[in-house]
């Protein structure tokens, strides 16, 4: 029996669901629905992002508790699923013990592989959207690209990835594996980038004095 697994965004809870929301999951829940009926092994997966500093914001806006915020609006989540006979095998929510614990363990087999470092962090950030963005991505109009609102810079100290040294692998893999991201124009896309851009390592902690709702990062409380 061959396997499907299917995952919709986990969605963010800063506000209520919405017809966008339920658009996505009815969508993924006929392609679930339709998998079964071929007799294939299906993992539909659905859920909510509860972390970083906006969700703390809108928790503090409505003077509630940011635990029983994002219980409350991960629930109206739930029951819209509930109310639309979505057929998800699994709800995720990031608060959860199952993702902290999962988070914590990908990042220490990380650092043992010698993939993960510390250091010094500047760049542009977009409050809003929680975003960095490098000089390139801002230089047209010095705004953020995705709301186009005021953005600022900020220098902090951070634990980075090493993309970069997968470049290659990832590269190669592609050229190997030339049915691995479909259709072929998406396919062409994604391997014509990596070959024209240098990739940059990734920013994967915040500082807890800037972001103070979050997954802790192993051995550093901060």
């Amino acid at each position: 029996m061959s396997k499907f697994y299917l995952t919709t965004p986990l969605y963010y809870v800063n506000a209520s669901p919405h017809i966008g929301h339920a658009y996505t999951n009815i969508i993924a829940d006929c392609m679930a629905r339709f998998k079964r009926m071929l007799g294939e092994d299906v993992f539909f997966l659905t859920g909510t992002d509860e972390h970083g500093e906006k969700i703390k914001k809108a928790a503090e806006a409505d003077n509630e508790d940011v635990n029983d915020f994002v219980d409350r609006v991960s629930g109206n989540f739930n029951k819209l699923w509930a109310e639309l006979n979505i057929s998800y095998d699994c709800f995720i929510r990031t608060t959860g013990s199952e993702h902290i614990d999962t988070v914590k363990a990908v990042i220490k087999v990380l650092q043992n592989k010698g993939d993960i470092y510390k250091a010094k962090y500047s760049a542009y950030y977009c409050v809003p959207c929680e975003s960095f963005w490098t000089e390139t991505q801002v230089k047209e109009n010095g705004n953020c690209p995705d709301c186009k609102r005021e953005i600022e810079i900020i220098e902090e100290e951070n634990y980075f990835f090493k993309l970069s040294k997968y470049q290659k692998w990832l590269i190669d893999y592609f050229k190997t594996n030339t049915d691995f991201v479909k259709p072929k124009t998406r396919y062409n896309e994604v391997l014509s980038f990596l070959e024209k851009n240098v990739l940059e390592d990734l920013c994967i902690s915040r500082p807890k004095s800037r972001v103070s709702w979050g997954v802790e990062f192993p051995g550093n409380e901060n």
